[in-house]
């Protein structure tokens, strides 16, 4: 039952955290403004809702510092890599294609857990992992060519995304004997990280151009309400089924985004996805089905 509750939170965290992308990219290609002007308002925001919440959330005995604090820094550290490899390739890839594509971090989780002995798996769990290569490779041919550069940000993304992940393991594992639930310590750990990402949103703000009210409404309060949900969802996805587990969950966000861009195509917003063929967006479909094959694999490995 716990399984299946935490496939279902993994689901809606993919599915908001594709319509977070589609936000990004408007932003990116409407505004032609830098990244950090963005992510520093949001940060800031999602912040302060931290902040707000901890006092609530915080138990009678928390455990030392340095066993969270210096994790929780670095996590939104690599988190903002990951954005910014994410949002530089949003300039040049639909966010229908890359959005499957950032599933290549699940393969470089499984690679570092295994080669430091903090995970092992089963021969159906490689199967699994391997088929999110295949299917990555198969939505870089479905349709026009991906530039290299875009690429070369893909991995940026990944990266910085797979550190932030392990980084997050840590601060779940560091509150998970001190709290009652999987809800406790999945959103103690949540609230904590975000709140320690004030500071590199204060920084950032003041080293950026100041945004009009219009933009803050258009698009940075937007991102961030559904990023910050889809992270709620996601670090309790992760508190049930694991770090690598909750992603290939999350990599169901493929099928969601390349059906996403495809009614955003129909619809005319042609500024945010190209129209495509039907056989390129059947290639699509097959590719992100493949990465939903995959998470069952990994599954049934277990």
């Amino acid at each position: 039952m716990a399984t299946l509750i935490g496939l279902l939170i993994g689901l809606l965290a993919a599915f908001l955290q594709s319509v977070s992308y589609v936000y990004s990219s408007r932003y990116m290609r409407e505004c032609g403004r830098g990244t950090i002007t963005l992510l520093s308002p949001s940060f800031v925001i999602m912040s302060a809702v931290s902040l707000l919440a901890l006092p609530v959330l915080i138990p009678e005995s928390l455990p030392p510092l340095r066993t969270f604090l210096p994790a929780a820094f670095f996590c939104i550290g690599f988190c903002l890599v990951g954005h910014a490899g994410l949002f530089f390739m949003l300039k040049s890839v639909d966010a229908s294609r890359a959005s499957p594509l950032l599933a290549i971090k699940v393969p470089l989780l499984a690679l570092f857990y295994c080669l430091t002995g903090i995970e092992k798996y089963t021969a159906v769990q490689w199967v699994g992992i391997l088929l999110v290569v295949l299917a990555a490779w198969l939505l870089c041919k479905a349709g026009r060519r991906i530039p290299l550069r875009a690429l070369g940000w893909l991995l940026v993304g990944c990266m910085g995304y797979s550190a932030s992940d392990f980084c997050i393991k840590i601060v779940l594992d560091a509150f998970k004997p001190v709290c009652g639930s999987f809800l406790h310590y999945s959103l103690l750990t949540l609230f904590m990280i975000y709140a320690a990402g004030g500071a590199f949103g204060l920084m950032g703000m003041i080293l950026s151009p100041r945004i009009p009210w219009r933009i803050w409404k258009v698009h940075v309060l937007p991102y961030s309400f559904f990023w910050f949900t889809a992270m709620m969802m996601l670090f309790m996805c992760f508190a049930m089924s694991g770090i690598v587990g909750g992603n290939i969950v999350q990599s169901t966000r493929g099928l969601i985004s390349v059906v996403m861009g495809w009614i955003l195509a129909k619809a005319g917003y042609n500024l945010l996805e190209e129209t495509v063929s039907r056989a390129v967006f059947h290639r699509r479909i097959l590719s992100a089905v493949l990465i939903i094959l995959a998470m069952m694999l990994f599954n049934l490995g277990r």
